[in-house]
């Protein structure tokens, strides 16, 4: 699917995405590391487990998709992408359907789970037919961008209304 956008978000090809979650198992491995040196004997089980939900969680942040959004001429797209392309997925709406679309933050504070959850750009966009349903959809995005992305939307359903 080889798309022209006007306006699009391209979390999956930055670098810094990979970093830090290259940085997230590197934590993880070393908080295993930290309880294997202090708190467990030679040939204990509990070790191997750790060792294997270590894996699992590299796995996990290697194939966790990542949120981006897109806007072309006459459609808004919610895009995941991933690393295993059975885990991609692109929602597309027309804009010529919207009757509204607003955004808000449901970020939560950062607890011990920071990590390993990133909580802190977290926003909910909630698009609102012109047959009053509604759907709404929650992204792990910047609000700069995200609300640069939603004017352009909102200039554009204006435009379509009148």
């Amino acid at each position: 699917m080889n798309e022209i956008y006007t306006i699009k978000t391209d979390y999956f090809n930055r670098p810094w995405t990979w970093i830090v979650r290259a940085l997230r198992f590197l934590m993880a491995t070393l908080v295993l590391y930290l309880v294997d040196l202090y708190e467990l004997e030679l040939g204990s089980n509990a070790l191997m487990g750790g060792y294997i939900f270590i894996g699992v969680l590299a796995l996990f942040f290697l194939v966790w998709p990542t949120d981006d959004l897109a806007l072309d001429r006459g459609n808004l797209y919610f895009i995941k992408k991933s690393l295993l392309p059975y885990a991609n997925k692109t929602t597309c709406y027309k804009l010529s359907d919207f009757k509204g679309i607003g955004t808000y933050n449901i970020s939560k504070p950062a607890g011990i789970f920071a990590l390993l959850v990133p909580v802190f750009n977290l926003y909910r966009v909630e698009i609102i037919f012109k047959d009053n349903s509604s759907k709404s959809h929650d992204l792990i995005i910047h609000k700069k961008e995200l609300k640069k992305i939603l004017l352009k939307v909102k200039e554009l359903v204006s435009l379509n209304l009148s």
